[in-house]
């Protein structure tokens, strides 16, 4: 190990180390200080490569997330239009306006109005699973879990009528049977890990165990469908948080072990 003591630009450096026996065999201590030189050079200009590429890295994720956010506002918008004036009324420059965008604001991120209907599907099986993951986070007890996605589901249709809307729209399937097929799968995703849950509970001994839990997904989803219709046909007359109170205490116990 070789030691050297450099001063650049009227700036004492502290004595530094390294490994100059198997680089700099032979040199003078002349040679050897513009050969550590070199090295530190390239070495800080390698440094200064790497920091700029991670600064651009992180300005890329940002500009990707904030690219995701506006898409995701965007399909919120269609989906609280198309719940008061139907898909087919549904135009690029009143989703703007519901934004508070500028119509061409959309197009950098959606081809038009049938792009932005796409999105729809997506959106409502996000929200579906991000309950899930709600839920999951904040308790691992099953029957727990069920009951605080019961109420997470009435909230998300009270805060997005246009979901029962699109869920049973011919106009917003019309021609385009890939969304059909999109939010059919993401309601069967959100069936699957209602399953799980419940399979999660037989494990636990919560759960009675000679129940079927694709089954018990379906009436568990049964309590909220139909109090949903009644209260997107009642313009929100009908008390859905009520309803879903009173019959989880009856589901609960019916599925309950013990």
């Amino acid at each position: 190990m070789t030691e050297t003591s450099l001063s650049t630009g009227g700036q004492n450096w502290a004595t530094l180390k390294f490994p100059f026996s198997s680089y700099a065999r032979g040199l003078s201590g002349t040679e050897e200080n513009t050969f550590f030189l070199g090295f530190l050079d390239n070495f800080l200009e390698y440094a200064y490569i790497v920091n700029v590429c991670s600064q651009w890295e992180v300005e890329m994720r940002a500009e990707k997330l904030c690219t995701e956010t506006r898409k995701d506002q965007i399909a919120q918008a269609a989906l609280g239009l198309v719940a008061s004036h139907g898909a087919k009324r549904l135009s690029v420059a009143a989703v703007a306006r519901r934004v508070g965008f500028v119509p061409s604001a959309i197009y950098r991120h959606f081809k038009g109005k049938e792009e932005v209907l796409d999105a729809i599907p997506g959106l409502i099986r996000e929200r579906l699973l991000g309950n899930l993951r709600a839920v999951c986070e904040k308790t691992s007890d099953p029957l727990q879990r069920l009951k605080g996605l019961l109420m997470l589901h009435v909230r998300l249709v009270r805060e997005n009528q246009g979901i029962p809307r699109i869920v049973f729209s011919e106009d917003f399937y019309g021609g385009h049977p890939e969304r059909r097929a999109r939010v059919l799968g993401g309601i069967r995703e959100y069936l699957d890990s209602v399953g799980e849950i419940v399979r999660q509970g037989q494990r636990e001994g919560q759960v009675r165990a000679d129940l079927d839990p694709g089954t018990v997904s379906l009436m568990f989803l049964g309590i909220i469908q139909p109090a949903a219709l009644l209260w997107h046909m009642s313009d929100g007359q009908f008390n859905v948080a009520r309803h879903v109170k009173r019959a989880w205490r009856i589901f609960g116990e019916a599925i309950r072990a013990g």
